[in-house]
């Protein structure tokens, strides 16, 4: 009976997690649309950049989108198993694993941010939008769900 109630405590416990840090999740996913979708109204208009500062914004986007969804994945999970492995202080991990998230949340969402100004910097070239919906499919993928919160802090 005690783990039960105690099981039951953790999924009120959970929800509260995962209302934090959808609030963190939607504002990044809204800063990504807002890029997307008003940033061409929004960032200034320049004239046509020459063709190695084209080459210098897309080969940013690309090493940003590869190096920072699979890095940032790489250091979620190794913080996460040790966070469960080692820590057993139910308020500690619940701070770290917040706080986890956040960071891999920003992590994906970095590329986007920067691909999606540099595709209103560029517009005549898609890289930069093809990078840009990459850090976007991570960043939906990373989505905090209840599922996942009860994997982690009930299993």
């Amino acid at each position: 009976i005690t783990n039960i109630i105690l099981i039951q405590y953790m999924k009120k416990e959970i929800k509260t997690i995962q209302k934090t840090l959808l609030k963190f999740y939607y504002l990044l996913y809204a800063t990504l649309m807002l890029i997307l979708i008003a940033g061409g109204f929004l960032l200034p208009k320049f004239d046509p950049l020459q063709a190695v500062t084209v080459q210098i914004l897309n080969t940013i986007s690309i090493a940003l989108v590869l190096v920072c969804i699979p890095l940032g994945l790489k250091y979620f999970s190794d913080k996460t198993k040790k966070l469960k492995n080692e820590v057993t202080d139910k308020q500690t991990r619940i701070v770290s694993y917040v706080r986890y998230t956040k960071q891999l949340m920003f992590v994906l969402g970095l590329p986007g941010i920067f691909a999606g100004v540099s595709y209103y910097l560029i517009p005549e070239d898609k890289t930069s939008l093809f990078c840009f919906l990459m850090s976007f499919v991570a960043l939906v993928l990373s989505k905090p769900t209840e599922v996942k919160l009860q994997k982690f802090f009930i299993e």
